[in-house]
């Protein structure tokens, strides 16, 4: 009725345990430093603005909620606005008579055009592409701003 190897077995299977438990220990502990890395490398880097620059505003979900619908289509961001003043990372902002503090995190650049049109992005210093192609072409043929045409 008892079994002699079963101690045995249970002491292989107890040290094997202990030995799988340990690496996925170490597994587990690498896998954390790596995110940790990435997480860092992709963290935005936070560029202070300047008293004067041009930013968007992000638009606070209360004031988009009190008209019709439900905002889901509204505008999220707001502007331009001109920077007053910088205390840390809280900016005050005027638009027209319009007055406001938000912190930076609230905040984008405002991009603009030699002809003053609103870009979408930030300009970027890639290849040509078909769009930018058609945007020059516009632009030679005596349009005022071609971008205005493509969005």
């Amino acid at each position: 009725m008892h079994n002699k190897t079963w101690p045995q077995q249970q002491k292989w299977t107890t040290t094997r345990l202990r030995k799988e438990r340990r690496e996925a220990i170490r597994n587990v502990e690498k896998k954390q430093i790596s995110d940790t890395k990435k997480a860092e490398q992709q963290r935005r880097t936070w560029k202070p603005f300047a008293v004067g620059d041009l930013v968007k505003c992000r638009e606070r979900k209360s004031n988009i909620a009190g008209g019709a619908g439900s905002g889901k289509l509204a505008p999220k961001w707001e502007g331009p606005y001109v920077i007053t003043e910088r205390r840390g990372s809280v900016y005050t902002i005027r638009r027209e008579d319009k007055q406001k503090r938000v912190n930076a995190s609230q905040l984008q650049r405002w991009f603009q055009d030699h002809h003053g049109c609103e870009s979408r992005k930030a300009p970027k210093n890639t290849a040509v592409r078909r769009s930018e192609r058609l945007r020059q072409q516009l632009v030679k043929r005596g349009d005022e701003c071609g971008a205005c045409y493509l969005y």
